[in-house]
């Protein structure tokens, strides 16, 4: 009985409709090592994210968000995430300035 609720519950919360931006794209903008779980735990970590790394929006949670990236989960501060994918900047010198080749905002 009390696995069939278990069950019923996480399938419930796991919804789309109850997590909003599910699935969305965002971009991290300074390195850090995410925890795998809500509550801080030293030896539970989720993957460590670089800056600039893409990962996948699965939940927010006040001001902390449960991200995948690959196939890990973990959990980071709002405040690291940017919903602006980097700018490429690596234009060889003496190419910019031609508009053909400097990326517009």
């Amino acid at each position: 009985m009390w696995l069939a609720l278990l069950v019923s519950t996480l399938s419930y919360a796991q919804s789309p409709l109850l997590l909003g931006n599910k699935g969305e794209s965002r971009w991290l903008v300074e390195d850090v090592e995410s925890d795998r779980f809500f509550e801080y735990d030293q030896e539970a970590k989720g993957p460590q994210l670089f800056k600039g790394d893409e990962v996948e929006l699965i939940v927010t949670s006040g001001d902390r968000v449960r991200i995948k990236k690959g196939t890990r989960y973990g959990w980071v501060s709002a405040s690291v995430l940017s919903t602006d994918a980097p700018v490429d900047d690596t234009t060889p010198e003496g190419l910019t300035g031609n508009p053909l080749l400097t990326p517009t905002p």
